[in-house]
């Protein structure tokens, strides 16, 4: 997990038309303004991890760069699972396959996202035991904040969905504010430590949407919010609306799905932090502060082309 993670995602480019920004346009960061001609910038990157068959670059002066798919996870919003629509087919985000998986008594793995027939079964029959393991069998609440070996459980039947860094510690973990809330606070996705090397938690990024020739055609300022195991291209959903240009939160899983975007470039600044609790606008002007630092959109730009070579 990534204690406090924020990165300012850098140029999340997406080929086709994402869903959702902000809900005001107070809360937008998108710049569609052409980057500046002061002159040729550079980029220098270096080639250190491959991810998905996705290039991962470190570039000189340190910050992490690829280009990968935009899709959505909706960890840490409150409307991301419920007990009683665990395929989210009306009132949840997501499907319970992608916050749990299905262990038997020695740990092995019965059922996971791969396999959501098989996991919905045991999740029903789990359910009815009370959340207690069946033969052994038990849930993983991995996607899912627990407490005293419980899963939290909100008064309108949804779960608080975790993730792996708290936005605001002193808040009980059975609360969403206690959690990065993907509906509110813009954010990306990395791989757990070791699949990139290691992303110091509470780096701001910016992530910029791309159009089919590949180009910037807007960027936006996040933090890294959450790890996805060995998954590269993932943001939070106030991320996906503001790359598609969508005001409505999604409320079921078909309609996130809707959000998700072909391709984005990620700039990750390993020096620069977000306070916390994590605060949309406070992301904003400390990315663009620290982006103009680092090189701003010329350089960015630079590295898009860079790692297509």
């Amino acid at each position: 997990m990534i204690h406090r993670a924020i990165y300012i995602a850098a140029l999340a480019v997406a080929m086709f038309g994402c869903d959702r920004p902000g809900p005001d346009d107070t809360m937008l960061s998108v710049s569609e303004t052409p980057a500046p001609s002061a002159g040729p910038a550079s980029c220098r990157l270096q080639r250190i991890a491959t991810v998905e068959d996705r290039k991962v670059f470190q570039e000189e002066s340190g910050a992490v760069f690829f280009v990968a798919d935009a899709d959505v996870n909706t960890d840490g919003a409150a409307n991301s699972y419920h007990v009683d629509d665990f395929k989210g087919d009306s009132i949840a985000s997501n499907t319970i396959c992608n916050g749990i998986n299905i262990r038997n008594a020695q740990g092995g793995l019965v059922a996971n996202y791969r396999n959501c027939p098989l996991l919905y079964d045991w999740y029903a029959r789990i359910k009815q035991n009370n959340w207690a393991p069946v033969g052994g069998t038990r849930i993983q609440w991995y996607g899912i904040a627990t407490k005293n070996g419980q899963p939290c459980i909100r008064s309108d039947g949804f779960f608080t969905s975790q993730t792996a860094s708290a936005s605001d510690p002193a808040k009980d973990v059975c609360s969403v504010e206690h959690w990065i809330d993907a509906n509110t606070i813009p954010s990306i996705v990395v791989p757990e430590a070791g699949a990139v090397g290691t992303l110091p938690g509470g780096s701001l990024s910016i992530a910029a949407l791309l159009n089919r020739a590949g180009q910037v055609q807007s960027t936006h300022f996040a933090i890294v919010g959450d790890t996805g195991g060995s998954r590269i291209g993932e943001v939070s959903t106030l991320l996906a609306m503001r790359f598609k240009g969508r005001t409505e939160l999604p409320h079921t899983y078909q309609q996130s799905k809707e959000l998700s975007s072909a391709h984005a470039a990620y700039l990750i600044l390993p020096s620069k932090r977000a306070p916390r609790p994590y605060k949309d606008a406070e992301i904003q002007s400390d990315g663009a502060a620290a982006f103009e630092l680092w090189g701003g959109r010329a350089k960015f730009d630079a590295c898009v082309v860079e790692a297509r070579r």
